[in-house]
């Protein structure tokens, strides 16, 4: 049976934390906000909202945050969590769209492929086919949009499995990881709010989170070489996957 909650990790989203997790909830999926270390007032902005809430007394990394909910979401019985980041960049209204997917494609990650116009930067474009090309090397999986925070996860499946990452390279973890366990790859369109100057607000520190992101697929990489097999969690079957 196909139960779904939606994924909000927060980190310091004071002002757009409120409105993602209000639209979320607006949908009519129930909504966990994992607040992960905020140290301004994204927990106040939230207070009030109807939603579940895991806090973390300090930041562990947007990685673990989403790692910690797929537990949660297991053991709460969902089987599917919409993970969608707090900066606002992403649309809620986009969501019925995994939801569909999800029903048509249980045990396969579905990812939201952002609508990339003249708006967003150079560096985004190339990162993102930078990162499909390395998904693809390691693991044969295809994706048009493989850096997308805006995803569907199979809970059951994505709970047991092992993973190193917890910041940003667990989002290109995860879906090598996947791939090797039998997990398809797939994608719906989804909208994308790119913000300027002041308004925007990231976390992703580029040479230490680079670095990370290099690290993970050279190890990812090496692993692939070795001739022992991967555990398959979801096997092709006739007319599907089981």
């Amino acid at each position: 049976m196909i139960q779904i909650a939606v994924v909000v990790p927060v980190f310091n989203n004071e002002k757009t934390v409120a409105e993602v997790v209000q639209s979320s909830l607006d949908i009519g999926l129930p909504v966990l906000v994992v607040n992960d270390g905020s140290t301004d007032n994204s927990a106040a902005a939230i207070a009030g909202l109807g939603t579940e809430r895991i806090d973390f007394p300090k930041n562990r990394g947007k990685g673990h945050a989403i790692r910690k909910a797929l537990k949660w979401a297991k053991a709460n019985n969902y089987s599917h969590i919409i993970t969608i980041d707090a900066d606002g960049q992403h649309n809620p209204q986009d969501i019925p769209r995994f939801v569909e997917k999800i029903k048509e494609f249980p045990n396969r990650i579905i990812i939201g492929k952002r609508d990339f116009g003249e708006n967003v930067p150079g560096k985004s474009r190339f990162g993102r086919s930078w990162s499909n090309m390395w998904i693809r090397i390691t693991s044969g999986g295809v994706t048009p949009d493989s850096q997308s925070g805006f995803r569907a996860y199979p809970t059951a499946h994505l709970a047991k499995m092992f993973f190193m990452g917890s910041r940003y390279e667990f989002e290109v973890e995860v879906l090598v990881r996947a791939v090797w366990a039998g997990i398809k790859l797939d994608w719906v369109d989804v909208s994308v709010r790119y913000f300027k100057g002041e308004e925007r607000v990231t976390h992703f520190k580029p040479l230490r989170d680079n670095f990370r992101i290099t690290v993970t697929y050279t190890l990812l990489v090496i692993r692939k070489l070795l001739l022992f097999p991967h555990r398959k969690r979801v096997k092709e079957v006739a007319g599907g996957e089981k």
